[in-house]
């Protein structure tokens, strides 16, 4: 009888150990399937970002940034010496010369109208306020390609804005070109320009980070941290008088900012109550010019710069 009791025992023993043995590997088999797809999930996610960065024309670091921004700057400053007469001719001009037609005021470079910049602004901003960043980039990115497709999208930003701009710099500034100047160099020229803008436009919306470019009304204060003055003009209190430049600015998905290159402003000291300013003709000489460039038919598409004599 102890025998078969010793036996049952250890029957019922070993059937429980089976039973838990069972169970420890059925919890491991679920274990090991959890983190397999768990596994899979991130890999997928580091696949789908992969994907998205070899599928970037053209990835941009903060110094390409700043080099290129430079460089257009420097193409009009070119553009602008060689078209017109010395600085004492231009002086003569009104208060400022407008020569830059602007294209990073749109959320997209080849926007077709303000009807369609307005909608993509507001789509833009659901698809931000989702609150995945790499939904985010991929919906800029996806969306500047698709405007930039011309066999889906007649697309005319390009020439026509250019050919107004240019007829536009003729019609006010043509008396204080250089002698012998030729007028379709000089519309070459600046069509280099526009589509340089373009370009680098197109590039900044491919990009992980988004980008934004900043300009000071006249009147504002300088600021040392976040301004050049291309006329040295720096001491405290100095008022801008005109912007040359925008600055440049990279945002994350959290609005954080970073200033990759400042603008670029003419200057001059503080003025003191009952000095006679020019502040106000500056203004309305920029309104009036941006007046001749907006025409009924292409409110979308051209805003100026003035730059300063």
């Amino acid at each position: 009888m102890d025998l078969l009791r010793k036996l049952s025992h250890e029957n019922v023993a070993l059937k429980e150990k089976l039973r838990r043995e069972r169970e420890l590997l059925t919890e491991a088999k679920q274990a090991a399937a959890e983190s397999a797809t768990q596994h899979q999930r991130v890999t997928m996610g580091f696949m789908t970002k992969l994907r998205s960065l070899q599928k970037r024309s053209e990835t941009l670091y903060d110094d390409q940034c700043a080099s290129e921004w430079r460089k257009l700057q420097q193409a009009l400053k070119s553009w602008t010496g060689r078209t017109f007469k010395d600085e004492s001719a231009m002086s003569k001009m009104t208060l400022e010369s407008a020569i830059f037609a602007t294209v990073f005021d749109y959320s997209f470079a080849f926007s077709p109208n303000t009807q369609s910049e307005q909608l993509l602004t507001a789509v833009g901003k659901i698809v931000r306020d989702s609150g995945s960043s790499h939904t985010w980039e991929i919906w800029r990115s996806a969306t500047s390609k698709a405007l930039d497709n011309r066999a889906s999208f007649e697309n005319h930003r390009l020439d026509d804005p250019c050919n107004q701009f240019s007829q536009m710099v003729e019609a006010l500034f043509s008396d204080y070109y250089s002698p012998n100047i030729h007028k379709d160099n000089t519309h070459r020229a600046l069509l280099q320009i526009f589509e340089d803008c373009l370009s680098f436009k197109k590039k900044l919306e491919r990009q992980e980070f988004e980008y934004q470019t900043r300009q000071s009304p006249p009147g504002t204060v300088y600021s040392t941290e976040k301004m050049k003055s291309l006329n040295f003009v720096e001491d405290d209190g100095s008022i801008v008088t005109m912007s040359i430049w925008p600055s440049l600015y990279k945002l994350s998905f959290e609005n954080e900012e970073l200033l990759i290159q400042p603008e670029a402003v003419w200057t001059k000291e503080p003025v003191h109550v009952g000095d006679d300013s020019p502040m106000k003709n500056n203004s309305d000489v920029h309104k009036e010019i941006k007046r001749e460039v907006k025409t009924e038919g292409d409110d979308d598409e051209l805003s100026l710069v003035m730059l300063s004599s």
